[in-house]
């Protein structure tokens, strides 16, 4: 099959192209999504922000339009990934997570939709033994591009001074790799991680 620069691609509108690149841009910068998720998530979004089309009498969207639009992208990124430190603050952040997950905190990035979803179906990743979870969500990713990432964390046991103590834990790995933390101790309050250089390396 070609590849869409090789195919005859109807060029969009500037207001669908303008959309298609900041919506993209948005989940580029995350960092979490590959190439095929990435066509499909705009796909789906723009055919959610112009769903009047063919009532317009316009041609719908296609998925080789929007992948047009996001190949140079995708590109543009890879070689900007080259300029970046060899650790970045995302790569020790990994590495956190890493830790604590291997010391019995279930610890997932990028994890679920909010926090509404996300208590609920973390049990489901804890490994025999796990005493307690941390967590971001999807939409604490998209905040964490500007510098600040907020965790979720708790305990599979009903006290919630083992909360508290999940949370101690969870800032102490945090500290010890180098990151700023604010908390205030009480389980009432999620974890924040501050002053992030928020680059993620493509998948």
């Amino acid at each position: 099959m070609n590849s869409p620069e090789a195919e005859d691609v109807p060029p969009l509108d500037d207001k669908k192209t303008a959309y298609i690149r900041q919506y993209a841009q948005e989940i580029i910068d995350e960092g979490f999504t590959t190439f095929a998720e990435l066509t499909q998530d705009v796909w789906e979004g723009v055919e959610d922000e112009f769903p009047h089309a063919e009532e317009l009498d316009e041609e719908p969207i296609t998925e080789a339009q929007v992948t047009a639009l996001l190949k140079p992208m995708w590109r543009d990124r890879l070689a900007e990934q080259e300029s970046w430190p060899a650790v970045t603050d995302v790569d020790r952040l990994t590495a956190v997570f890493d830790r604590l997950d291997a010391s019995g905190v279930t610890a997932r990035m990028n994890f679920s939709c909010c926090m509404t979803c996300g208590p609920g179906e973390i049990r489901g990743e804890a490994a025999e033994g796990d005493h307690g979870y941390v967590f971001f969500h999807s939409q604490d990713t998209a905040r964490a591009v500007d510098g600040d990432l907020l965790l979720a964390y708790g305990t599979y046991s009903r006290d919630p001074e083992h909360g508290a103590a999940v949370g101690r834990e969870v800032v102490a790995a945090l500290t010890e790799a180098g990151f700023t933390t604010e908390w205030n101790g009480s389980v009432k309050h999620r974890i924040a991680v501050t002053g992030l250089d928020w680059k993620k390396r493509l998948p």
